[in-house]
């Protein structure tokens, strides 16, 4: 299975200037590190990162020092930045598309959970166990509705929607494109338009990756794991 993936980073909150979704531990260094440490040299798998904003900084560096390619267009925002991801994954040929944000965390054996998750036939997969669906289930249009699966290692669950930090079969990418361009960061939208015409989203329960965010006090991290220790345990 090929995969291309972009990573979209910044050098925000890497100078201790966290904004207040963070917890205090919050590292984009360790996000980076940990999404390396298990998609990066891998023959099969193709890393671009794609930079928003002047190329320089000591989070420009770090990522730069892996050897990875990283493409910049300056200044262009979460908008401009997903419509280059979108256009630069439709012109790629491997099997797997995806993007990825720089403050996930990612677990050892994501990327088997993933695949075994498109050996099941999903279409779209993301190994974040978003908590809104059980924060705020009258709002989520498959509650009840939902498809789970006993795979080797968690049970892979049909869910709504995600965030930016999502896996695409590329022929369901290409089919979809043009719904990628016109929502943009509007993610939810998009995957309730998705799965209103057939088309279903896929996790892991419980998550092997997080959006590293928390809200008014209220954990929005995947469920069941203590993504504080797993951060400590990360070796820059």
């Amino acid at each position: 299975m090929t995969f291309s993936i972009i990573y979209r980073a910044y050098a925000g909150e890497t100078e201790g200037n966290l904004s207040r979704f963070r917890p205090s531990w919050f590292s984009k260094f360790n996000c980076w590190r940990s999404f390396w440490d298990e998609f990066g040299n891998i023959s099969d798998i193709k890393i671009s990162v794609l930079w928003d904003g002047e190329c320089n900084g000591t989070f420009y560096d770090y990522i730069k020092s892996f050897g990875v390619e990283i493409i910049g267009f300056g200044k262009i925002g979460n908008k401009g930045g997903l419509l280059k991801t979108y256009k630069l994954l439709k012109e790629t040929d491997t099997q797997i598309v995806a993007t990825v944000e720089d403050d996930y965390l990612i677990l050892p054996e994501c990327l088997d959970t993933i695949q075994e998750g498109f050996s099941y036939g999903f279409l779209i997969y993301t190994p974040y166990e978003h908590q809104d669906r059980y924060f705020q289930p009258s709002r989520d249009i498959s509650w009840g509705k939902e498809e789970i699966y006993k795979g080797t290692k968690c049970y892979h669950r049909s869910v709504e929607s995600t965030t930016g930090t999502c896996f695409f079969k590329k022929t369901t990418f290409d089919k979809v494109y043009d719904k990628l361009v016109y929502y943009n960061i509007n993610d939810r939208p998009f995957f309730r338009d998705c799965y209103q015409n057939g088309i279903r989203i896929y996790s892991p329960m419980p998550g092997y990756a997080t959006h590293v965010c928390i809200d008014n006090n209220i954990n929005l991290m995947s469920p069941f794991i203590n993504w504080e220790k797993f951060n400590s345990t990360i070796k820059l």
